[in-house]
């Protein structure tokens, strides 16, 4: 019996020692594996003449095994551009992912209420078909506006000043309407929409080949140059921001509305215009900075904040417990140079959306490369590979999203390139190289 015993403990302690050393060998056997792919990575890159020339930075993580694969610069300080809107994207998230909400409201008697704007960008805009919150604002014959008392500055800290007439710059504000842009044709006719611009554009005869849209800086004036011989000319240029103005375009849509200001008037409702899913797709997929900036802004008044600066600041707090490196975050859409943010942190940010969203919600929501969005020209092959967000400023370019390798395995990675001299093609192409090796290597 003693013999057995015995002859049972021996046999207990080598199959410990031998689980042990197969446990150790496994892990062994994966470290390495990570160090030749991380190699393989650096090699690559340090190859390629176009990183040798800029500042690069590269993430790559395994959420299954929740391993980092490979770092290169990946806690170094980048400016991000557009990949800002992924932070904007987990604010939506965490705020209201259902639906988004136009106007808080309350009823004030049987056909009229009291209601507040709460920043919605999809109101009226040009490019959002869904009408929900005017055909429901028109159900009621008497409709008082609570309009905020102040509002907020029209261009975000570190934007161009000059880039205002440009559409990809529109202001923002409290109470957006048609996306705070007008849309103007020419086709024998001078036609813009809203109608309301219709007495505050000039045709100006213009020589030179290319047609063009200007705008005073200050004014809603508007000096179209077109070529005689153009064929039909369509320019969208932003629209000097008001509460005055605000109040007319809407007064031609809902007659019988009347203006007042907020008094901390308690709304007890709220009006939502449409899916949340399907608006952060449309500021995703073509980098919409308009939707990224009302977003953010309406994201802190649901949370009790009109003041965006303090929402960040709340926001970076909150989200700490799983960043590594605080982000330099100054607005929703990427267009400050103050923005900065290392690959790491948005590889976390990433792997937080991860964990709150199906993989098909994210394919519907990210750009996919060859197919959709910003990269539809780019990354492609037969079964799509890349879903991830671009970012692009003059010499900056950077990539951030979701791999998906030739094993079936999904990863998750940021490709950061700054202070590049030329094109972002060459950044794409050299991007592109790497992440096509990593799909079939791994």
């Amino acid at each position: 019996m003693h013999f057995f015993r015995k002859y049972l403990y021996k046999t207990k302690t080598s199959f410990i020692v031998i689980f042990c050393v197969c446990t150790i060998a496994i892990n062994g056997c994966k470290t390495i594996e990570i160090g030749l792919i991380t190699r393989d990575i650096k090699k690559q890159v340090s190859r390629d003449d176009f990183f040798k020339s800029q500042f690069t930075g590269f993430c790559l993580f395994d959420p299954q095994t929740n391993t980092y694969i490979s770092e290169i610069n990946a806690d170094h300080y980048f400016n991000p551009a557009s990949n800002t809107k992924i932070l904007t994207m987990l604010s939506v998230l965490d705020s209201h992912r259902d639906s988004i909400p136009s106007f808080a409201f309350s009823k004030t008697g049987k056909d009229s209420i009291a209601l507040l704007p709460l920043a919605d960008p999809t109101f009226l805009h040009p490019k959002l078909s869904n009408r929900n919150v005017l055909d429901k604002l028109n159900q009621y014959k008497k409709l008082s506006l609570l309009t905020p008392k102040n509002n907020i500055s029209a261009f975000g800290p570190g934007w161009a000043w000059d880039d205002y007439f440009y559409s990809f710059q529109p202001e923002r504000s409290y109470y957006p309407i048609y996306g705070n842009v007008v849309n103007i044709t020419f086709d024998s006719v001078l036609v813009a929409s809203p109608s309301f611009f219709n007495s505050y554009i000039d045709l100006i005869p213009n020589d030179a080949k290319q047609n063009a849209l200007y705008r005073d800086p200050n004014l809603n004036i508007f000096n179209t140059y077109i070529n005689e011989d153009s064929a039909a000319f369509f320019r969208t240029i932003p629209f000097k921001t008001s509460l005055e103005l605000y109040q007319v375009l809407l007064k031609d849509t809902i007659p019988n509305i009347v203006f007042n200001e907020y008094d901390n008037t308690f709304l007890s409702d709220t009006i939502y215009s449409q899916r949340t899913i399907d608006v952060l797709a449309t500021m995703m997929k073509s980098s919409d900075n308009f939707l990224a900036e009302q977003l953010l802004i309406q994201s802190g008044i649901i949370n009790g904040s009109w003041n965006t600066d303090a929402y960040r600041n709340r926001l970076l707090t909150k989200w700490s417990t799983f960043l590594t490196h605080q982000p330099q975050w100054y607005d929703g859409s990427g267009l400050s140079r103050y923005n900065l943010i290392t690959p790491k942190s948005l590889v976390e940010i990433l792997h937080e959306i991860y964990q709150q969203l199906s993989f098909d919600e994210i394919k519907y929501i990210f750009p996919v490369g060859g197919e959709s969005g910003t990269i539809r020209n780019y990354y492609k092959a037969t079964t799509p590979y890349v879903i991830a967000k671009t970012g692009t400023l003059k010499n900056n370019h950077c990539l951030s999203g979701y791999l998906v390798t030739a094993s079936g395995k999904t990863l998750i990675f940021s490709f950061m390139n700054n202070h590049y001299i030329g094109s972002s093609h060459q950044a794409k192409l050299a991007m592109e190289k790497v992440l096509v090796r990593i799909r079939d290597k791994y």
